[in-house]
This record gives structure tokens, sequence and C-alpha cells, in this order.
């Protein structure tokens, strides 16, 4: 069993991550990209810093399919991990 101060180093760790997920087009357009991460760093308290966050950025993958073949973008909430 870790230490008390481990524990709280561990949990602080687990809370600073922040997961973004982006469609294609934003990830490699840097005007795009550079709006969202200030908003999402704004989000977070300061729209400059990224200090004591661990973004990570993940392009959309999770796409549904209907009988129509129609393609949509679905979030990774309602997908599921």
């Amino acid at each position: 069993m870790p230490e008390l101060n481990e524990q709280l180093t561990l949990n602080r760790q687990a809370s600073n991550v922040v997961r973004v997920s982006v469609p294609a087009a934003v990830a490699y357009n840097f005007d795009k990209f550079s709006k969202i991460q200030k908003d999402i760093l704004g989000k977070l308290g300061c729209m400059a810093c990224t200090s004591g966050w661990d973004i990570r950025w993940q392009l959309e993958r999770n796409f549904l399919v209907d009988e129509k073949l129609n393609i949509q973008v679905v979030g990774p909430d309602i997908a599921g991990p």
C-alpha cells in the first residue's frame, strides 16, 4: 500500500488529465487548433498556460452508420470508451 504522500501524488496526477476529442479538420488546421486550445485552457482557468494539466488530444474515431449508409461522428461518451 502506498504511503499517504505517494497516494496524494497519484490522485493529483489522475485528476489533472483532460481529454479532448477533435475532428481531423480541426487537429490539422493550426488556426482552428489554436482557437480550440485557447478556449479549452480558458475553461481550465488560464488561456495562456497548460501548467498543471495533462491535456490529451485525440482524433475522433467513433462513427455511427445508419441503414442508409449515412455516417455520423459520435463522441466517446455515446459510443463507449
